[in-house]
Order: structure tokens, then sequence, then C-alpha cells
């Protein structure tokens, strides 16, 4: 049996064109391909053939009003703009996803003396390519 190294997470960040987002914490990515059945009358169990790339990307954040990628980040929320972003799953592998938009900014504002944190959600418009 082969010995593997697992590759911790504290690596991971997201760039939005260029710009390291910071705060950003329970980050989630997702790469999958839409399976479409092509099973035929007479197969003997159900086939399905991959289509085109979906992903996905979602993340926490804590808000911070001097952040260069927060400050982009809620730009393109406004002017509906897609940008390139970069998901580093290490230091020497990532995701380069051509396209996105972002769905949704949500801000938890439960506490008066807490800080304020946000879930983001970034839409798909393009592909995701895995590098490293």
């Amino acid at each position: 049996m082969t010995d593997i190294t697992p590759v911790l997470a504290t690596a991971g960040s997201v760039y939005i064109d260029g710009t390291k987002i910071e705060g950003m914490f329970n980050v989630k990515f997702g790469d999958k391909n839409i399976m479409k059945d092509i099973t035929s009358l007479g197969d003997l169990a159900k086939k399905n053939y991959p289509t085109i790339q979906d992903w996905s990307l979602s993340f926490d954040l804590k808000l911070s009003k001097e952040d260069a990628g927060q400050i982009k980040l809620r730009a393109s929320k406004s002017a509906k703009t897609k940008l390139v972003y970069l998901v580093y799953i290490a230091a020497d592998m990532y995701y380069t996803c051509t396209g996105g938009y972002v769905e949704s900014i949500d801000s938890d504002l439960s506490g008066a003396e807490e800080i304020v944190k946000q879930s983001v959600t970034i839409s798909a418009y393009d592909t995701a390519t895995l590098t490293g």
C-alpha cells in the first residue's frame, strides 16, 4: 500500500481579478460535470455521459472596508460584472475560474458588538481549470 501525504488547507486562498480576498474562512469550491442520461431501451444498467462543466464557489468573510479584494467583490456584485477567480487549494495547486458572477452577499448583523460576517456565493459563467 502506498503512503500518501495529505495537503493542509492552510495554504488556501481566493483571488478576484488578480487581488487576494482577505478575511475569508469556510471556503467551499466544487467542480463537477453535468451528467446526461443516455440509457437506451435494452440496456441492462443506467448510463450517463458527462456534458458540460459546472463549478461553484462560496465562502464567509469578516467584513473589511479597506481590503482591496473585498472592495472588488462588492463592486463586481453592484456592476454585475464577471471576473476571473483563482482558488488556491495548496501553494502550488489552484483552479483558474475564467468567469464568475457574485450571486449573493449575505450579511450577519446579529450582534451590535460583533464583527460583521458575510457569506458570499459566486456563480459560474465559464470553465474552471486545475493547475498543479
